[in-house]
């Protein structure tokens, strides 16, 4: 199992973040030096987009409901803000368009619990439809 460079353990899918798409990210994401990394790509070949918020309003759409994940992710943030992001952990998350048919959500966290548990039992490649792809990758520095 990898540690990380705090010398939390970590379970076996993280993945080093040098060398990788995070090396360019995790500087403008992470202003508390925080170690743990789940990146979440959307590809959509359908359209392109030039704006986050169009992005994330259509995968709002198209993206089946799934009522477990997401009340799983909704208890996980709101125990983490509650009490968790009072100075001692915490979470931060960023959107990103990479280009017209990506978008990166970016989620730092200072817990790994916190990632492990908000996608716990998913994919980590996805098809939605024909034309998009959800990929889950967790990266620690």
């Amino acid at each position: 199992m990898p540690n990380n460079t705090a010398g939390v353990e970590l379970p076996e899918y993280f993945i080093p973040c040098r060398g990788s798409i995070m090396d360019y990210y995790r500087q403008v994401v992470n202003n508390r030096g925080w170690k743990n990394y789940l990146v979440t790509t959307y590809n959509d070949t359908y359209q392109g987009y030039d704006n986050v918020f169009k992005f994330r309003a259509e995968l709002n759409e198209r993206i089946p409901f799934d009522y477990d994940a997401k009340l799983r992710e909704h208890i996980v943030r709101k125990s983490n803000i509650r009490y968790v992001n009072h100075g001692r952990d915490g979470m931060i998350e960023k959107f990103f368009l990479q280009d017209h048919h990506t978008l990166l959500h970016i989620i730092c966290s200072k817990r790994v619990d916190t990632l492990t548990l908000m996608h716990r039992d998913e994919q980590p490649d996805k098809q939605i439809d024909e034309w998009l792809t959800i990929k889950r990758k967790y990266y620690y520095e």
